[in-house]
């Protein structure tokens, strides 16, 4: 079992979210049409989903980057990549993004996002 443990930014960035979606009915009205979009499958439907997409990517990169504890982990983190080759639908290699903590970069063992 993993054991998960939010600081207290952690928990007011999470609240700040929910408040987010309670005060801004236009936000619950794009996720709510997203859902539907997500049960269609043509031309049309496919491109209204990409356009609500990329403005709520929009919109949440904006809350994140203007977050102060979000900013200060940043700095806190070295962010390296990796290439995972993979098959399953042509041959090509992803890209990963590894996150590590600073004070364990060099350590041998450690702890990392990917």
């Amino acid at each position: 079992n993993l054991l998960v443990k939010m600081d207290d930014e952690v928990k007011a960035m999470e609240a700040q979210y929910e408040e987010m979606i309670t005060t801004f009915p236009e936000f619950k009205q794009t996720i709510d049409r997203m859902k539907e979009l997500e049960l269609k499958s043509d031309p049309e439907s496919n491109k209204e989903f990409v356009t609500l997409y990329r403005e709520s990517c929009a919109s949440v990169m904006k809350f994140h980057n203007e977050n102060e504890a979000l900013k200060y982990r940043k700095e806190q983190t070295t962010t390296t990549s990796l290439k995972v080759p993979t098959t399953h639908d042509g041959d090509f290699d992803v890209t990963v993004e590894v996150y590590t903590p600073k004070n364990l970069e060099k350590e041998t063992k450690r702890a990392a996002y990917v």
